[in-house]
């Protein structure tokens, strides 16, 4: 399962399958994630010379609303399908300021104060970038649909664990 992320590759490159649907990232691109999805990836560039490399940013849908509405990026009327899944190609200035957030793992002092304010720019080159309209998404229905994706997990979680009690039991009600 994939959450809602951005993602992005250092060295190597990688596949992902939603369904029919293959999407290929590399360094030169990177992978937009907006809703909980069952996905099937690989890499399929890498050596132990050369590992895959790669950063997952969690896209929580209070941020991407908040540096949404800080940034005056009002969300589309259209009702207009967007995918949940879609790769682009990564600019100069989003590249530059994962390279920075990356950076910060060798300074965790700096990390806690710094880490919040270049996730926040990256939300915001994201927003003005290609994917722009299918980041606004986790926002607008992130606030509606992600309480309604945990409360359906929860059911599922509870149908697994009750589920064979009720077929042994099910001959008893009818």
């Amino acid at each position: 399962m994939y959450n809602a992320a951005f993602c992005v590759i250092a060295q190597g490159s990688k596949e992902v399958f939603l369904g029919n649907e293959r999407y290929q990232y590399d360094p030169a691109h990177y992978l937009l994630v907006t809703a909980e999805l069952p996905v099937v990836s690989q890499i399929i560039e890498a050596s132990w010379e050369r590992p895959y490399l790669s950063l997952r940013l969690i896209l929580a849908p209070t941020l991407v609303g908040s540096v949404m509405v800080e940034a005056g990026h009002v969300p589309s009327r259209s009702r207009a399908d967007v995918s949940a899944l879609a790769v682009s190609p990564l600019d100069a200035g989003l590249l530059d300021a994962v390279v920075r957030l990356v950076r910060l793992l060798d300074s965790p002092t700096e990390a806690r104060f710094l880490a919040p304010l270049i996730t926040r720019e990256i939300v915001y080159r994201l927003l003005r970038g290609e994917q722009g309209d299918r980041l606004r998404h986790i926002a607008v229905l992130g606030g509606h649909a992600y309480p309604i994706a945990q409360a359906i997990e929860r059911l599922r979680e509870d149908f697994s664990t009750s589920h064979c009690g009720l077929r042994a039991s099910r001959g008893s009600w009818g």
